[in-house]
């Protein structure tokens, strides 16, 4: 998701600032990276990692079996990242095309930074994220809570008596303990629900500052005052 933060350089300096950061990590990790690459990338991802199934809040829809299953756990990340390429193609077209895109990193004149491009695509990818997780546990509902009122409030089809009915049926899954089939296929279909809606919306629109009006004097003609 970092990478949306780096669109936005107002100056080369800027965008180099932004950049060392990345810069460090890679070069801390070069020490490791380099010498044992399966063992260090593993370490880091942890994708051979086994959650415990009882403990999950979002797949106990499935048998214990199945959740454990390496096969599962690649689909998951397949469609998370078709979703991510998915809602990453409509940005960059939302935002005039990929040519235009990458130039907002140019150096150049000061830029604005606009909060639509920034919050919008971090929320979302998050949210994608939190959807097809191989597990969710209670301490994870901090990743997107304070999210999903900008994300309802996305999807302009859904009435407001739709969003909070939604909003109140994700809290409802989180507070069943120890959560049950039914709590956790009510968690998808409200993803599913949502993530459908962010789908088929128009991403919003920029905001362009409004153009300020001349301060100087008036060209026309004058009112006349009306006889009392």
């Amino acid at each position: 998701m970092s990478i949306f933060l780096l669109l936005k350089p107002a100056t080369l300096v800027r965008a180099l600032t932004y950049s060392s950061v990345h810069l460090i990590q890679l070069l801390l990790a070069s020490i490791f990276l380099f010498r044992n690459t399966p063992a260090y990338l593993g370490a880091a991802f942890e994708f051979t990692r086994q959650f415990m199934y009882k403990w999950t809040v979002n797949w106990k829809i499935i048998p214990e079996s199945v959740f454990l299953d390496r096969r599962f756990h690649v689909a998951l990340l397949g469609l998370h990242i078709l979703l991510l390429l998915f809602f990453l193609t409509r940005f960059v077209r939302s935002r005039g095309g990929l040519m235009r895109f990458l130039a907002l990193m140019a150096p150049g004149k000061r830029k604005e930074v606009n909060a639509e491009d920034v919050v919008y695509p971090i929320f979302v990818t998050n949210f994608i994220g939190i959807a097809f997780s191989r597990s969710l546990h209670y301490q994870f509902y901090v990743w997107y809570y304070h999210t999903i009122p900008y994300l309802l409030w996305s999807v302009p089809a859904y009435s407001n008596q739709l969003r909070l009915l939604l909003f109140g049926l994700i809290e409802v899954s989180w507070n069943v303990y120890p959560s049950t089939a039914w709590s956790s296929a009510n968690l998808h279909v409200c993803h599913l629900v949502l993530l459908m809606g962010l789908a088929m919306s128009a991403l919003p629109a920029r905001d362009v500052p409004a153009t300020k009006k001349s301060s100087g004097p008036s060209t026309g003609t004058p009112k006349k005052l009306k006889k009392s």
